[in-house]
């Protein structure tokens, strides 16, 4: 195998690379934060297994995960609020953590109300449509 002078494996190189350009853009944390977590979590679960970090030890994900989010304050200090040490937890816990911050606590009454509501617009499609029941009903 080829190795550069700074020693490294061209081929680490190359997952390295491909590593980062995949990663997800960092979470945006305007406006509706649950359906946000909800979108950027399924991109770095994609991002994990596309470049095989997947197989890496929890902590290595842990950290992968905190550091994509972002690198505001904000993030760092919700992490800290768990009060969990990343070598001693799983990535699922660390994971777990997070989506149970986002995840608002849904009223069964008000989700079945949206749910009822919810009539077809003139320039959506039923395919849409149907998509988006079938969305709302996972709350009802």
């Amino acid at each position: 195998m080829e190795t550069s002078g700074d020693n490294v494996p061209e081929s680490s190189k190359t997952v390295n690379k491909i590593s980062i350009n995949l990663a997800p853009a960092p979470m945006s944390f305007e406006g509706n934060t649950a359906n946000n977590w909800k979108l950027w979590s399924n991109k770095f679960k994609l991002y994990l297994k596309a470049t095989g970090m997947d197989k890496e030890e929890d902590s290595r994900k842990s950290a992968l995960l905190v550091q994509t989010m972002g690198t505001s304050d904000r993030i760092i200090e919700l992490f800290n609020s768990f009060e969990i040490d990343i070598e001693k937890s799983t990535f699922d816990e660390v994971f777990k953590k997070f989506e149970n911050h986002f995840q608002p606590k849904s009223c069964k009454a008000v989700s079945r109300n949206i749910f009822f509501k919810r009539k077809q617009q003139p320039e959506e499609s039923i395919r849409d449509y149907y998509t988006n029941l079938i969305n709302l009903s996972g709350d009802c």
